[in-house]
């Protein structure tokens, strides 16, 4: 399975939108150095994967160890992207063992790695192993009051319910489905008036 940079870029959204103290936006989620990844460089995988492993390095050598679960992240992410599925879990497993080795098991901070992992599993119509991750991280997600997860959590809410789907419990499915569209619904309704405060009416 090899993912095109567009697929990439999608996975880095939902992850990096998991832990916005991680990362403002995908485009800094791969972060490489001192700059990023350009779209039209995303092809030199290898450069990417050399880079990132760098960077781990001197993160597991001196620290900051908050800085290893997103390297890690990337990391199975550029794997992933070269149709390198087994080394892309292996390190998502580990990015997950390092951030409750360092926040607990109830930090919001393990769902990126939580995601990644999920998506990995549904990709792989593994959903038996990607619902109780995707449940996880859901939970955690939701954890955060603020109106900027509410996307995520509607992302959330859809890949979980693929995995539902697939795992034959449609009603339970299709119960987050309407979570999803109830939600999307409330931010409209919060976000048009405030934007164009003309259309309200008395």
């Amino acid at each position: 399975m090899r993912l095109s940079f567009g697929h990439l870029l999608l996975v880095l959204a939902l992850v990096s939108a998991a832990a916005p103290a991680l990362a403002a936006t995908a485009q800094e989620e791969f972060a490489i150095g001192e700059g990023a990844i350009d779209p039209g460089e995303a092809s030199d995988l290898k450069q990417a994967e050399l880079s990132l492993g760098e960077n781990l390095r001197e993160a597991e050598a001196g620290g900051p160890e908050a800085a290893i679960p997103p390297t890690l992240n990337k990391l199975a992410m550029v794997y992933l992207a070269d149709g390198k599925a087994i080394q892309a879990e292996l390190f998502f497993m580990r990015a997950i063992d390092v951030s409750e080795r360092l926040y607990g098991t109830e930090d919001p901070k393990l769902a990126p790695s939580l995601i990644g992992l999920g998506k990995l599993y549904v990709w792989q119509k593994k959903y038996r192993a990607a619902e109780p991750l995707l449940k996880r991280a859901l939970k955690l997600s939701q954890n955060k009051s603020a109106i900027a997860d509410a996307r995520l959590i509607d992302a959330l809410r859809d890949l979980l319910a693929v995995a539902l789907d697939g795992l034959g419990k449609e009603e339970e499915a299709t119960a987050l489905r309407h979570q999803a569209s109830v939600m999307t619904a409330h931010i409209v309704s919060r976000v048009i008036p405030m934007a164009m405060p003309g259309l309200v009416t008395h």
